[in-house]
């Protein structure tokens, strides 16, 4: 990184009513432009039970697309199961109440108009429903792209059990972040996108040998939302388990510097 960049971390956006607060890093170039930036926001990974928002850093090619374009960065933290209370749909409701947080900063400012998301497993999950739940959760936030890495997009049991191989750990997380309760077809993102009124770009990226999330749920979701008429690409990645690390010793493919660089482009060039 030989840019500058200037760090804004532990933003406070968001008190819940049971007192619990959340937070939000936010990085920007250096110096911090005068008119609103574009933002990206990431949601981490942990299967809605554990991570934090600095796994953010654990994707530094993702970033060097955005800051050096003048593209803010942003990671928030949401309430986890077992942790503070975290469960659906309130963990949702938090990542959509970051959004709008951003929306409405005085200092630095951000383009509520250009704003983007990305997550990876239970943070991709997080990012396709803040931009799918909001119509549900009566929040609104404008989102013009999403990247989504090997997020699950079915959580309601009838569709994990009949159309994704479903492992038993990964259930096992799903039915405690559901709190053992059928939310229908409002939990599932590829079910809500048809009455969202959003309509951004979409990168789906997903291992083909993932043995914690069936990739099958990225290939009804890339086909779904192409018949939206969404504008959506979908890269599976050979030799790859969850979240791209190699299933039989052979390199993946794409490499993962090609696959990170590519993700930050898709995203800077669609915000």
């Amino acid at each position: 990184m030989a840019y500058k960049f200037k760090k804004f971390e532990d933003i406070t956006y968001k008190i819940t009513p049971d007192g619990v607060a959340l937070a939000l890093d936010l990085y920007t170039p250096d110096p911090v432009p005068g008119a609103p930036m574009p933002c990206a926001l990431f949601f981490h990974g942990g299967g809605w039970r554990e991570g934090s928002k600095r796994d953010l850093w654990g994707f530094p090619l993702i970033i060097d697309e955005l800051l050096p374009r003048g593209i803010a960065v942003a990671s928030a933290s949401y309430r986890l199961y077992g942790v503070n209370g975290g469960k659906f749909p309130d963990s949702i409701e938090d990542c959509l109440d970051a959004l709008i947080f951003l929306d409405k900063m005085d200092s630095p400012k951000i383009n509520p108009a250009r704003k983007g998301v990305f997550g990876i497993s239970a943070g991709g999950y997080c990012a396709l429903m803040s931009a799918f739940y909001q119509h549900i959760a009566d929040k609104h936030t404008d989102i013009c792209v999403i990247a989504d890495m090997c997020g699950p997009v079915y959580m309601q049991q009838s569709k994990i059990e009949s159309l994704v191989h479903t492992p038993p750990t990964t259930a096992g997380f799903i039915r405690d972040f559901m709190a053992g309760k059928d939310f229908g077809t409002s939990c599932n993102a590829v079910d809500i996108m048809q009455d969202s009124s959003l309509r951004p770009s979409l990168l789906i990226v997903h291992g083909e040998s993932d043995e914690c999330v069936d990739p099958e749920g990225s290939r009804i979701l890339y086909k779904k939302a192409r018949s939206l008429g969404l504008y959506t690409e979908y890269i599976e990645v050979e030799n790859s388990l969850h979240t791209f690390s190699t299933a039989n010793g052979k390199p993946i493919r794409p490499k993962a510097q090609e696959l990170f660089k590519y993700i930050g482009e898709f995203i800077a060039e669609n915000i």
